[in-house]
């Protein structure tokens, strides 16, 4: 078994840690559940944006990678919140 990721996993997560550290810290998060519906449009735009809401989908409906990448990007998400 192979336990390291590999160079596209770990490129995955540096992105998901420095949107999140640049655009998404915990402040922000902490404003956007004051709103009405607990989100922000333009968070959600800027997660589309990079890609990150298809991470897990299957790569034939235009995912991206598949668990490994979407467990990265939620302790990503954890670490930041």
């Amino acid at each position: 078994m192979q336990f390291e990721f590999d160079d596209e996993q770990l490129a995955l997560q540096e992105s998901v840690r420095r949107f999140l550290a640049e655009r998404y810290d915990f402040e922000t998060r902490r404003a956007c559940l004051a709103r009405p519906f607990g989100s922000s449009d333009e968070a959600w735009r800027g997660f589309a944006e990079q890609g990150f809401l298809s991470i897990g989908l299957p790569e034939a409906y235009g995912g991206i990678g598949g668990a490994t990448e979407l467990m990265l990007a939620l302790e990503e998400t954890g670490r930041a919140l």
